[in-house]
């Protein structure tokens, strides 16, 4: 995922340089961690790689608990500690701290996260009717916050 370095500015993520994240990686807003996939609106936040990129490397920062941390500016989470294997120097990892690892950590907020696309769909339909009740759950409303900052700084910088 690509958030944009001059939109996210605009809207309040105060960065200065593109940041890629991969799609599960969370960011934390409105004092939840919502992964970035929930959050593309193909204005500040696209889905994809730069053209001129043949591969992206991502870089995990693990502490001894999960933490918000500021990767370009953005408030995004640490390495939660699971999943270890699917990384490309586990190999190496073992060898330099054994094999014993730390399990997932206790996370840093509360995850906020669709159940399926049925349930993303359910919040889609509870966004598109909250301007007559608003129904809409937490990851919707954070959608929706976004938007509604990266809009007026358009309007503004126009």
């Amino acid at each position: 995922m690509t958030c944009d370095s001059a939109s996210n500015w605009q809207c309040g993520l105060h960065r200065t340089r593109t940041l890629y994240l991969s799609p599960g990686h969370c960011i934390f807003f409105n004092e939840a961690l919502i992964p970035v996939m929930y959050l593309i609106n193909e204005a500040s936040i696209t889905q994809g790689t730069p053209s001129d990129m043949s591969a992206l490397e991502y870089y995990h920062i693990e502490l001894d608990t999960h933490e918000v941390i500021y990767a370009e500016g953005a408030l995004v989470e640490s390495f939660d500690g699971s999943d270890r294997e699917i990384f490309s120097n586990f190999v190496q990892y073992e060898r330099l701290y054994g094999g014993k690892h730390q399990s997932k950590m206790t996370p840093f907020a509360p995850i906020l996260r669709h159940d399926g696309r049925r349930q993303e769909l359910k919040g889609l339909v509870r966004s598109l009717i909250s301007n007559v009740v608003d129904v809409r759950d937490p990851i919707q409303i954070a959608y929706d916050q976004l938007a509604k900052r990266i809009s007026r700084s358009f309007c503004l910088s126009a």
